[in-house]
């Protein structure tokens, strides 16, 4: 397949109940709503095409998994194909918080179930 290289970002709401995933974490009944962000690689023709591809598939994700797909996703385009190293999902805010208030609130506030972040020595 010929086409330009992009990543979609979609976003999942994990209802309560007893819920297993490929992660093995467990959702517990008395636990509130889980979201999951994922991002998925596309070739294709057009950022269109490339929605319309990760939307169907997020579609079909959410519908196995018993999750509800929300209505959202971020269509992002990469310079060249994916190969190791590369990036294929970038973000950028503005914002005046010094940095470990920045990662308090946009990264690990609500730490990800079954997800072990790594913080290099300074």
């Amino acid at each position: 397949m010929d086409g330009n290289w992009f990543s979609v970002e979609c976003h999942f709401r994990i209802p309560p109940g007893d819920v297993v995933t490929d992660s093995g974490f467990v959702l517990l009944q008395d636990r509130p709503s889980m979201y999951e962000q994922r991002v998925t690689v596309w070739q294709a023709a057009s950022r269109e095409e490339a929605a319309l591809s990760a939307e169907a598939e997020a579609d079909l994700y959410a519908e196995e998994a018993g999750y509800e797909r929300l209505d959202y996703l971020v269509v992002y385009d990469l310079d060249d194909a994916p190969t190791t190293g590369a990036e294929v999902w970038s973000q950028v805010r503005h914002t005046v918080l010094p940095q470990d208030e920045y990662l308090e609130r946009y990264v690990t506030e609500g730490e990800p179930d079954g997800v072990a972040h790594l913080r290099l020595p300074e």
